[in-house]
């Protein structure tokens, strides 16, 4: 599988000033809110962007499918019908999608469609993400030399489920993902600038 240096890059240096195991998860994804000491969901609650980091070409890119709102202590995401085509990473005859909720104060979002750089304005500001979760999309079952039978990709069904961060093992750069159930996805309000993010790609 090809491998960058950091997840999201584009985005954070932009932005930064200014399911469970069901193989047919389709529709909504609720899961939970957290707030960083000195940070808070806003009152009106905030827009989530669902953002796909597409690393097997070049150059890398992000694409925006799926949104939805957080509140207090909570979020609702709508998951797009399927996934575009433009979302996936592809390793041989498999398609990976890896994408990350971002909460952000534009109401209008920033997509969908790939996230360019003059589509975020000065008011565009990212108040949380989920730095450790991602929803987690796999098309296709043939192992191949660009992604072995063991990689974390084939602990997840095909279609959209949920995964939880799993850090790199021992001797190891790159850390990978579990199912988990979608109801445990953490969306954590802070600077995203502090966050641990996964480095998966």
């Amino acid at each position: 599988m090809r491998r960058a240096s950091l997840p999201f890059l584009f985005l954070l240096s932009s932005l930064a000033a200014a399911c469970g195991d069901d193989p047919s998860l389709a529709g909504d994804v609720v899961g939970v809110t957290v707030a960083d000491p000195g940070h808070a969901v806003p009152e009106g609650g905030a827009r989530i962007e669902l953002i796909w980091l597409v690393t097997s070409g070049s150059p890398d890119y992000e694409w925006v499918a799926g949104s939805g709102r957080a509140h207090r202590t909570g979020f609702e995401l709508d998951l797009p019908d399927a996934l575009p085509e433009a979302a996936r990473n592809r390793y041989g005859d498999v398609e990976v999608g890896v994408g990350a909720i971002f909460a952000t104060q534009s109401e209008e979002g920033f997509g969908p469609g790939r996230l360019e750089e003059e589509d975020i304005g000065d008011d565009d500001v990212l108040l949380g993400a989920t730095p450790r979760h991602a929803i987690i999309y796999r098309n296709g079952v043939d192992a191949s030399p660009d992604i072995p039978e063991d990689d974390w990709v084939f602990d997840f069904p095909e279609g959209f489920s949920c995964g939880v961060a799993v850090p790199a093992a021992e001797g190891e750069t790159f850390d990978g993902f579990a199912p988990i159930d979608c109801s445990e996805v953490e969306l954590r309000f802070g600077d995203l600038e502090e966050f641990d993010w996964v480095n998966w790609t």
